[in-house]
């Protein structure tokens, strides 16, 4: 079970650095490369959810791995993965949900000029929410949490200067603002 989650973690990170690669370094790489990685990994990775959802609920407590990457003194930072019932159950939505839209959005995009950048985005949208879903503790939740804002963002930005009308690098910057006062306010509470 531990593979899954982690090659659930890595899938999204590799359709990534393609599409990012044939964007910023201008590869003559086919659309259809970029969009047909995304897509099988999409379908692998709801695959590997079905079957890691069997495994976690066949197992009691589900899952747990936790690997020390800092420690000083008393003071342990760990990152762990957290594949429990509950997280599975999310994770299984997610990858229906980012299924539908990537569908939908090879026909959106297909004579956009942002193809690569779009698909590299929404993957990297899927690894944060994928990594959020899976952490095992508040400074992790905190970290993707944010990176989802942030890939949300760039995605309202990506296509602003089609849209005149609704002014939407104007009301892209709000939605991040308050996405960062509610991890701000998670961290307070639960700290409290």
């Amino acid at each position: 079970m531990p593979e899954i989650t982690i090659a659930i973690l890595i899938l999204p990170l590799i359709c990534t650095v393609m599409a990012f690669y044939a964007h910023f370094f201008k590869v003559a790489v086919s659309q259809n490369i970029i969009k047909n990685c995304s897509l099988i990994n999409n379908i692998i990775c709801l695959i590997l959810s079905v079957i890691l959802s069997f495994s976690a609920f066949a197992a009691e407590d589900g899952f747990h791995s936790f690997c020390s990457w800092l420690t000083s003194g008393e003071l342990s930072l760990s990152f762990g993965i957290l594949a429990d019932r509950i997280s599975v159950i999310f994770y299984l939505i997610l990858m229906v949900i980012s299924l539908f839209i990537q569908f939908v959005s090879v026909k959106f995009y297909k004579k956009s000029k942002h193809f690569n950048l779009y698909f590299g985005y929404v993957n990297l949208f899927l690894f944060s929410m994928t990594a959020f879903i899976f952490s095992s503790n508040l400074i992790q939740s905190v970290i993707f949490s944010s990176l989802s804002g942030v890939c949300a963002y760039l995605l309202l930005n990506l296509n602003s200067e089609k849209i005149t009308k609704l002014n939407v690098k104007s009301a892209a910057i709000p939605r991040w603002t308050i996405t960062d006062k509610g991890d701000t306010s998670i961290v307070y509470v639960t700290s409290a």
